[in-house]
C-alpha cells in the first residue's frame, strides 16, 4: 500500500485476504495432523481421531478456499466520516471520528505468552462501546474478543490488528491517525493568558 495517509478524503478498504490465507494454511495444517494420526494409528482409536481431525481441517480449508471465489465485505473501511469494522461472525459497526477520543499504537498480550506489537487502537467511551459495539453472546464474541476490545478505565480501546489486514502496522497507524486528526480530533484548549 502506498502512502495511505496522503489523501485523507480517500476511502481505504482492507479485506480479509491476509486472514483468509492464514486460516487456509491453518486448516491444511490441521488436515496434515489428521493424516499423520491416521498413518501412525493404523487401526486404533488414534486413526479414528485422525479421520475426525482430517475432516475438520479439510472443512476449515475448504470453507476458506470457497470464500476466495466470492466477493467478501471488507474487515475495515476508513472514510472521512469514520471507520467501519466487521468482526466476522459477530458484528459490523461504525465509529464516527467524532466518537474517537484518541489513536495510539500498543502491544497486546494474548494467551500463552503471545504478544501483538504495534497494534493500532482507537479510543472510544465505554458508553459508546456498550451502545454500538458490545455483543452479549459469549459464543458470538468468540475467544479473541478481549484482544480486540480492551477496557482502559472508563474508555475502550478498539484494536485494528494489522496481522489480519493487508497493510503494515506503520501504514495503518498513519492512515487512521491522519483521518482522525482531519475529521474528528478536538483541538486542544489554548492556555489562558495570565
Amino acid at each position: 500500500m502506498e502512502a495511505p495517509s496522503a489523501d485523507v478524503s480517500r476511502i481505504l478498504t482492507f479485506g480479509r485476504e491476509k486472514l483468509g490465507r492464514k486460516l487456509l494454511l491453518y486448516g491444511l495444517g490441521i488436515a496434515a495432523f489428521g493424516v499423520l494420526f491416521i498413518l501412525v494409528g493404523e487401526d486404533s482409536e488414534l486413526a479414528f481421531a485422525g479421520w475426525i481431525v482430517l475432516v475438520i481441517g479439510l472443512g476449515v480449508a475448504g470453507w476458506e478456499f470457497s470464500k476466495t471465489t466470492q466477493p467478501q465485505k471488507p474487515l475495515l473501511v476508513l472514510s472521512p466520516e469514520g471507520l467501519r469494522m466487521r468482526v466476522e461472525g459477530a458484528k459490523e459497526f461504525f465509529i464516527p471520528w467524532s466518537e474517537v477520543r484518541g489513536v495510539d499504537s500498543i502491544t497486546i498480550s494474548g494467551p500463552r505468552g503471545t504478544t501483538f506489537d504495534n497494534v493500532t487502537v482507537v479510543l472510544v467511551s465505554r458508553e459508546f462501546y456498550d451502545r454500538v459495539i458490545h455483543v452479549d453472546s459469549l459464543l458470538r464474541r468468540g475467544p479473541g474478543w478481549n484482544l480486540t476490545f480492551i477496557p482502559v478505565d472508563t474508555m475502550m480501546q478498539v484494536a485494528l490488528h494489522h496481522e489480519i489486514l493487508p497493510v503494515t502496522a506503520a501504514d495503518l497507524l498513519a492512515a487512521v491517525e491522519a483521518r482522525w486528526r482531519a475529521f474528528g480530533a478536538r483541538p486542544t484548549a489554548e492556555p489562558r493568558p495570565g
